[in-house]
């Protein structure tokens, strides 16, 4: 990943493997003068989609905020088995940052939909006062047990469609990967053709597989090997493509499914490809 532009210490704009802009948050990300190249493994959360309203919003967020909101996010989407709106964690990191200011000036809010919501929505205000102590042992400030109803109601009104969420991740997948590999062999897909049809509908069951934890195993590690030899180029299309199963769906593909892939990349770009 390409650091183009640091927002402050912490966070940086960055260019993924496709060439689209990226916020990367981690500590200490932003202290190199770009434009250079990051390691993954420093970055804690990626944004995308950002605007230059989030851009201010986050320069002025504190790390241990942000610590705190990534948490918070992280921990009910896994305990209500939800997926949250990518702007959550943001904006739950702004509402947090501005209730500590509010407690710290002793400013009080009249919260009179707290029980309403404490009866309409019992998980979600369990997880917002989880995310109070979250926020206790990150910042080593103790919110009022008042603020979780409004700590809830991100957990409530962000929340969306995990199987439409993902199939639109898979659709934008196929689309960048389609991108990738004209861009690495200079060249133009024949939209309308038969192997354009059939390589998406390998990726379709690739993504099908890997989300539900079931890629192909076998032994055809040598032959994986002398493919990856023999078609540098359409290798390092795969390279590519594993980054964006990697960082928009945390999947790693194995040596198998990579095979596979490049053989249906050898099979698309030697079929039916417009020279442009």
């Amino acid at each position: 990943m390409k650091v183009i532009k640091n927002i402050n210490n912490n966070v940086s704009l960055c260019m993924d493997s496709t060439g689209r802009e990226v916020i990367a948050f981690g500590k200490g990300i932003g202290f190199i003068k770009p434009p250079h190249e990051i390691s993954l493994g420093k970055v804690e959360r990626t944004f995308y989609n950002i605007n230059e309203f989030d851009f201010e919003v986050i320069k002025n967020i504190p790390v241990s905020v942000m610590k705190a909101a990534i948490r918070i996010v992280d921990e009910v989407e896994s305990n209500l088995n939800i997926t949250l709106m990518s702007t959550t964690t943001i904006a739950l990191a702004d509402h947090i940052n501005f209730a500590i200011k509010r407690q710290k000036k002793a400013i009080s809010l009249d919260l009179t939909l707290q029980e309403d919501i404490k009866q309409t929505y019992r998980a979600e205000m369990d997880e917002a006062y989880k995310a109070i102590e979250i926020i206790n042992k990150e910042t080593n400030i103790m919110l009022d047990k008042k603020e979780a109803a409004t700590i809830a109601l991100h957990f409530i009104n962000n929340q969306i469609d995990e199987e439409k969420s993902r199939q639109n991740i898979s659709e934008d997948i196929i689309q960048d990967s389609i991108c990738i590999i004209e861009s690495e062999f200079g060249v133009s897909i024949n939209k309308k053709s038969f192997n354009y049809s059939r390589f998406v509908t390998h990726m379709n069951y690739l993504l099908r597989r890997s989300l539900k934890d079931s890629q192909i195993q076998s032994s055809n590690s040598d032959f994986f090997e002398k493919v990856k030899e023999e078609h540098p180029i359409t290798y390092k299309c795969t390279v590519e493509i594993n980054q964006l199963f990697r960082e928009r769906l945390g999947i790693e593909l194995n040596d198998e499914e990579n095979l596979y892939f490049m053989l249906h990349v050898n099979r698309l770009y030697s079929r039916d490809l417009e020279v442009n």
